[in-house]
C-alpha cells in the first residue's frame, strides 16, 4: 500500500508533523518514520488509519519541491520510483 525510500536529509521546516485527524491522499509522498513514503492507496484516509495500518509512528508532510532545489527531490524521485 505504500513505497518507502530511506532518507537521510535533514528536514526542512515545512515538514511537519501531520495532525492524526488530517486525511492522506494517493499519490502524495510524506515522511514515515524518517522514510520516504508514497501513499499508493485507492482512497483519501485519515493520518490515524493509515498509521494502523502501516505500523507508523511519526508522518510528516514532505516537501520534495524543496529538495529539489537541493537535488535531492530527483535522486528521490528516482530511488523510491515515485
Amino acid at each position: 500500500m505504500s513505497r518507502r525510500t530511506p532518507t537521510t536529509h535533514e528536514l526542512l521546516p515545512s515538514e511537519t508533523v501531520l495532525p492524526e485527524d488530517g486525511h492522506i491522499h494517493p499519490g502524495y509522498v510524506y515522511i514515515c518514520d524518517g522514510h520516504f513514503t508514497r501513499y499508493d492507496g485507492w482512497d483519501s484516509v485519515t493520518l490515524l488509519e493509515w498509521k494502523r495500518q502501516a505500523g507508523f509512528k511519526e508522518v510528516r508532510r514532505c516537501d520534495l519541491f524543496g529538495h529539489k532545489g537541493a537535488h535531492l527531490g530527483d535522486e528521490v524521485i528516482a530511488k523510491a520510483k515515485l
